[in-house]
């Protein structure tokens, strides 16, 4: 999700569940777009980041800025939920517009 999926068109999917990807030296925040994008308007984004992501990354902000730009609108988020004995996790779940 660093670039364009192309086998992915747009507005096609129901949802998009992203498990395990948004980590550290993987994808970038702005990977975020990618699975907007391919997300029917309607359709769900959901996502987890590991804590350290969070922190050491832009996420929020570009959360921020995609709701700012009306492409999604934050349906429920959990802060520092479970996920490994030592690290929590968020998670977010966006409605695409």
């Amino acid at each position: 999700m660093t670039k364009a999926i192309e086998a992915y068109p747009d507005n096609r999917y129901d949802a998009a569940i992203s498990c395990g990807v948004f980590t550290l030296g993987h994808v970038p925040p702005t990977a975020l777009e990618e699975m907007i994008r391919f997300t029917k308007p309607g359709g769900l984004v959901v996502v987890s980041t590991r804590k350290s992501y969070y922190d050491s990354t832009d996420f929020q902000e570009v959360c921020d800025q995609l709701q700012a730009e009306n492409k999604v609108k934050l349906v429920s988020s959990i802060i520092d939920g479970p996920y490994l004995a030592e690290q929590g996790a968020h998670y977010w779940a966006f409605r695409v517009w």
